[in-house]
């Protein structure tokens, strides 16, 4: 088999797929019961595996290179991803509202995300924390409008909290890293729940 179309990291457990093969093949050379983290090219891949916990029992995190369709969504929404507590996607444009509810009910259990697509708004983000009700924490990478118009919203909590049924004034942490020279927002992390410390924490308002 073309070790560019599929590739184990040992020291990670960390099993990539390049491109849609059969399981039987994809078994006679990789030990599944090994595998942590499934990267995908298309989430329709991952139906090559299910269910996961027979074919990789060991698994819980899952990475999406392409963005997710509607389409895509249709063909796989009665799964449920269990499984995976931490999650790399994205979303394309597109009937995006609908394709994120329904990735709240394929992934019910994620406490990690990396949301891959362009976020519009602080809105955009605190939705998506709302939904994933066990996330702990997320990364998010704004658009050029987003880091312009808001760029300062993560020194004001309660401009964040009134948007979010989670957020509370003291159970999470958000931080912006910024391009330099030019200072534009490019991504942005949040640690999320009743264990966070602000001892560290800047002072914001």
């Amino acid at each position: 088999m073309n070790k560019h179309v599929v590739r184990k990291l040992f020291d990670r457990a960390l099993l990539e797929v390049k491109y849609s093969i059969p399981l039987k093949t994809i078994k006679s050379v990789i030990d599944l019961n090994q595998i942590k983290h499934l990267y995908l090219i298309s989430i329709d891949d991952v139906l090559i595996f299910m269910p996961f916990e027979g074919t990789m029992p060991e698994l819980r995190e899952l990475s999406i290179e392409n963005n997710v369709t509607s389409e895509m969504i249709e063909r796989i929404r009665h799964y449920r991803f269990k499984e995976i507590l931490k999650l790399e996607i994205g979303i394309a444009s597109e009937h995006s509202d609908y394709t994120i509810e329904e990735l709240f009910i394929l992934f019910p259990c994620i406490q990690h995300l990396t949301y891959t697509s362009l976020i519009h708004s602080k809105q955009n983000m605190i939705h998506l924390i709302d939904g994933f009700k066990y996330l702990s924490n997320a990364s998010f990478y704004p658009d050029l409008f987003f880091s312009r118009s808001e760029v300062k919203f993560d020194q004001n909590r309660k401009s964040i909290i009134r948007h979010s049924r989670r957020l509370t004034k003291n159970n999470f942490v958000c931080e912006s890293y910024y391009f330099l020279p030019i200072n534009l927002l490019f991504i942005i992390h949040w640690w999320i729940g009743e264990q966070v410390s602000h001892s560290d924490d800047i002072e914001l308002s």
